[in-house]
C-alpha cells in the first residue's frame, strides 16, 4: 500500500508526505473493509471494534 492521499479536518496535520510503503498487513482491518464494502467509514475513532486496533491506534495519534 502507497499512502499517496488523504483528506484531513480542519486543524488536522495532513501525514501524506511521512508515509510511504506500508505492508498491507499493517492495517488487516482497513483492507477488510475496501475489499467488502469499497469503502471505509469511521463515525467515531474511540468507538471503533476491537478488531481495528492498530488503525484506531494510527488515528488516535493523530492530532484532533
Amino acid at each position: 500500500m502507497t499512502y499517496t492521499h488523504e483528506w484531513c479536518n480542519l486543524g488536522i496535520e495532513p501525514e501524506v508526505l511521512t508515509i510511504e510503503k506500508i505492508p498491507l498487513t499493517v492495517f488487516p482491518w482497513w483492507l477488510d473493509q475496501l475489499e467488502h464494502n469499497n469503502l471505509v467509514y469511521i463515525e467515531d475513532v474511540n468507538a471503533m471494534l476491537k478488531i481495528a486496533i492498530a488503525e484506531q491506534n494510527q488515528l488516535l495519534r493523530q492530532k484532533s
